[in-house]
């Protein structure tokens, strides 16, 4: 912070200058661009993978906790949280932990955010959907477009993420 010039910049390799709003208004801003918050989810995205790739030191042969860490170092410059995997068998988890909002809205967004920038990543198509939300922590599946909506419509019928899943992966311990 460089509170006499009135900047913030990321602290990543390129200093990307920052703008510090409260968390309550990302929400806000969400709802607002509605038709428009997936290109903001991609914009975003694309700004959290080169600023993790740059973290990481082989890109293409590191570990899922490397990436991991990687997209919650370059979620916690931004002021919005932490990320981490969760392994159910064969399925993979993004939990969002501290998310800056909630809601309908930040669940699309937050679902591509993590699709797009998991996907980058580690060089996988996927899709997102949100499978569980409690306590500003949000757990989003990553896998095909039609797993994901198979998982919405479970999702819709109230089902808890850990029953989501053990639908998705039956005889596997999570």
């Amino acid at each position: 912070m460089d509170l006499p010039h009135g900047r913030i910049d990321s602290g990543g390799p390129d200093r990307e200058r920052l703008v510090a709003l409260p968390a309550a208004w990302f929400g806000d801003v969400l709802e607002s661009l509605a038709e428009c918050h997936g290109a903001f989810a991609d914009r975003l995205a694309g700004a959290i993978v080169a600023e993790a790739a740059a973290s990481l030191d082989d890109p293409d042969g590191c570990a899922p906790d490397e990436v991991a860490w990687a997209l919650s170092l370059a979620f916690a410059r931004r002021g919005l949280g932490l990320a981490a995997f969760e392994r159910w068998g064969d399925a993979l988890l993004f939990v969002w932990r501290a998310a800056p909002a909630e809601g309908p809205m930040f669940r699309e967004f937050a679902s591509r955010l993590a699709a797009r920038a998991v996907g980058e990543l580690l060089r996988l198509s996927a899709d997102g959907v949100v499978v569980g939300a409690d306590d500003g922590e949000l757990r989003i599946l990553l896998a095909s477009a039609d797993t994901c909506h198979r998982v919405r419509g479970l999702t819709a019928d109230g089902l808890s993420h850990e029953s989501v899943m053990a639908l998705l992966t039956p005889g596997d311990d999570a």
